[in-house]
């Protein structure tokens, strides 16, 4: 079992790229808030493994 760093908090499109260099799949969802304008400054504010071994991210919009 291979041990999985904790990007929370990392900008979203480093820590993907981390966890895909080490062999691990991620699947991304992306949350909003009531008054969230889409940027680009993108940022890991969860993470956690699901059932498929596959580290899931929720990132945000700053």
């Amino acid at each position: 079992m291979k041990i999985i760093p904790d990007l929370t908090g990392f900008i979203a499109e480093d820590a993907v790229t981390k966890l895909e260099n080490l062999g691990i799949k991620v699947i991304v969802l992306e949350s909003y808030g009531k008054n969230t304008i889409k940027t680009n400054h993108k940022r890991v504010i969860r993470q956690k493994m699901n059932s498929k071994n596959e580290v899931e991210f929720v990132i945000s919009f700053f």
